[in-house]
C-alpha cells in the first residue's frame, strides 16, 4: 500500500515526466497534448491536495517553516490558476507551450522549496 508520504516524494517525478513529454510534443499533436495534459493536471492537483492536507499542518507547527509553508500554499495557487488557463487554451497553439514552460518552472521552483522545508524538518 502507498503512503501519503511515498506519493507526496514519487509525485513530483511522476509530474516531471508528464512535463517532459508534453513539452516534446508537436502543435499537431492535439490528441497527446490533451491526453499528458489530463494526466498531468490529475498529477499536480493531488499533490496539491496531499501536501494542504497532510505536510503543511505539520511544518506550520515549526516556527521557522511558516514562511515556507505560506510560499508553497502561493504556489499551489499559482498552480491551480495555470492549470485552469491550460485548460481552456487550445492544445496546438503557441501559447500553450508557452504556458506549460511558465506552469513546469513555477512547479520545480515548488519542488526545490518543499525539500528545503523537508530537509530543515526531518
Amino acid at each position: 500500500m502507498t503512503t501519503i508520504r511515498q506519493l507526496i516524494q514519487t509525485s513530483p517525478a511522476r509530474a516531471n515526466e508528464l512535463f517532459a513529454k508534453l513539452v516534446d510534443t508537436s502543435e499537431n499533436a492535439v490528441k497527446t497534448r490533451e491526453r499528458l495534459f489530463a494526466d498531468l493536471k490529475e498529477e499536480l492537483e493531488l499533490l496539491a491536495s496531499l501536501e494542504e492536507q497532510h505536510l503543511f499542518p505539520v511544518l506550520r507547527k515549526h516556527k521557522d517553516l511558516k514562511d515556507l509553508v505560506r510560499e508553497a500554499l502561493n504556489d499551489n495557487k499559482a498552480t491551480r490558476k495555470l492549470l485552469t488557463e491550460l485548460d481552456h487554451t487550445p492544445k496546438e497553439s503557441e501559447e500553450f507551450a508557452t504556458r506549460v514552460a511558465e506552469l513546469r518552472r513555477v512547479f520545480q521552483q515548488h519542488v526545490r522549496d518543499d525539500k528545503r522545508s523537508s530537509s530543515r524538518l526531518f
